[in-house]
């Protein structure tokens, strides 16, 4: 029984990781720009399915990781250069032209990729680590260390970095930072494209483990946006965390309940929260939600 809880909370502990990293980006955007990026589940199924692709064309599973995201980011600075941009002051309007863009998205994964589910093949498929008797696969360390990685770097980023302290002051004090020199259009773009490029690392680290099809990024985005609610959206690099206390307790739920429910476990988390503490329970108290 220990060891079955204890595997439990490991494979929780994988699966928010990568909740965690949609997460990010989630708040990164809003911190830039005080809207919420409904697309951000989208980018990482985008990113998943752009490494895909490359690995079928015989280009190397490193390689392809590493240029998917890349690829998908500046598709996104396309994107918000030509069409965000003029939305990018209003935080209501944005919200609406990001879920325009995950309609776009989702129909652009399915005439590309079709309907059935598909994987990421992976040069560490089937190699497992034996910690007393536990089972860690490859796979599911390099998503836990990516998701450590992004924490040390975002909070590095926000809390030393001038540029991370600025893109918090272009939608906190839009016309200070603006007297200042600070082009605000410049930091709402740098958001975008962080979230963009953060979602797909996602996608490209779950897709070995996980299969994902044409409409997964709206359960991957949910369960990132609680992500970032649970740890509060003014906290970025706490989203990784939040992500990995919501992955752990859903998959401890399936204890108690049939598996199917724990799909569920994101919304009730994310009622629970807006309910009792919109600001985030890991959040540094300051309650602003577009």
């Amino acid at each position: 029984m220990i060891e079955t809880l204890i595997q439990l909370l490991i494979s929780g502990a994988v699966l928010g990781s990568i909740y965690g990293l949609i997460g990010v980006g989630f708040s990164v955007v809003h911190t830039a720009t005080g809207a919420i990026n409904f697309a951000q589940g989208e980018f990482a199924v985008l990113g998943a399915f752009l490494a895909i692709s490359l690995t079928g064309a015989d280009l190397p599973h490193f390689f392809a990781v590493i240029i998917s995201p890349i690829v998908l980011t500046l598709f996104v600075v396309l994107l918000f250069r030509i069409f965000l941009t003029r939305v990018a002051d209003d935080a209501l309007y944005l919200v609406v032209a990001t879920i325009a863009l995950s309609l776009m998205l989702k129909t652009l994964l399915l005439y590309f990729w079709g309907r059935e589910p598909i994987g990421l093949s992976s040069p560490f498929q089937g190699k497992t680590l034996n910690i007393a008797g536990l089972m860690l696969g490859y796979d599911q360390l390099l998503i836990i260390a990516g998701a450590l990685i992004a924490y040390i770097f975002l909070l590095f980023f926000f809390s030393k970095h001038p540029a991370g302290k600025a893109m918090k002051a272009v939608v906190e004090e839009k016309e200070i930072a603006m007297a200042s020199g600070l082009n605000p259009a410049l930091y709402q773009g740098v958001a975008f494209a962080f979230g963009s490029l953060l979602g797909a690392f996602a996608g490209c680290l779950v897709a070995p483990v996980s299969m994902l099809s044409y409409n997964s990024g709206g359960l991957l985005g949910l369960k990132g946006f609680a992500s970032a609610i649970f740890a509060g959206l003014d906290r970025p690099e706490r989203a990784v965390f939040g992500g990995i206390i919501l992955g752990v307790i859903e998959s401890l739920v399936v204890l108690f309940v049939p598996s199917g429910f724990k799909d569920v476990v994101a919304l009730i988390v994310l009622l629970i929260v807006l309910t009792l503490k919109p600001e985030g329970f890991l959040s540094g108290g300051r309650k602003r939600l577009a």
